[in-house]
């Protein structure tokens, strides 16, 4: 894979494997290389490269569980002088990924999780010290919850009751309801 694979997430049905590589230390989706977000058919285990244009740095993705577009979460943005975005894609026949929308976010974000039913997404503000809860078709905040100190990542149970949130500031683990 090129660069240094970073984060990854899996298609709902299993067949495909999204992978945002890390380079320079920071985990990118659209630099001029093309080669920063990784499809691979989890058959083969077959990589194919796809790219973005050129200007923003991603930190997060996540796979919406009933559509399978994959959202990511970037900042220096392809929209100069724009808060961090959320890029919505979809996944092309040839392994390649289409940009379908976007939506601005208010901070950086270096966690996504889907609800399991896919009608909130979970975004780790890692400055902002919360668990912004979106409606991923509009972008929509429906709510905030307040966590530890600069989260990263947050995973949702199989119910969609409960998030754990890791916060690198803190060195905790939040459990929230969800």
């Amino acid at each position: 894979l090129p660069g240094s694979p970073a984060q990854s997430a899996l298609s709902p049905d299993g067949n495909t494997l999204y992978v945002v590589s890390s380079l320079d230390g920071y985990y990118n989706c659209c630099s001029l290389s093309g080669d920063d977000i990784t499809t691979v058919n989890t058959t083969a285990m077959t990589p194919v490269n796809s790219s973005f244009p050129a200007g923003s740095v991603c930190e997060a993705l996540a796979v919406q569980p009933t559509t399978g577009n994959v959202y990511v979460a970037c900042e220096d943005t392809l929209l100069q002088n724009t808060p961090p975005v959320i890029y919505i894609t979809s996944l092309n026949s040839d392994g390649t990924m289409s940009l379908v929308n976007y939506f601005t976010i208010g901070d950086e974000s270096y966690g996504l999780a889907f609800s399991p039913d896919g009608t909130k997404l979970y975004v780790a503000m890692v400055n902002s010290s919360v668990i912004q809860i979106l409606d991923p078709t509009l972008g929509t905040i429906l709510g905030n919850i307040a966590v530890g100190i600069n989260p990263t990542s947050i995973t949702v149970n199989a119910g969609g009751t409960r998030g754990y949130v890791t916060n690198f500031g803190s060195n905790t683990v939040s459990v929230v309801d969800l």
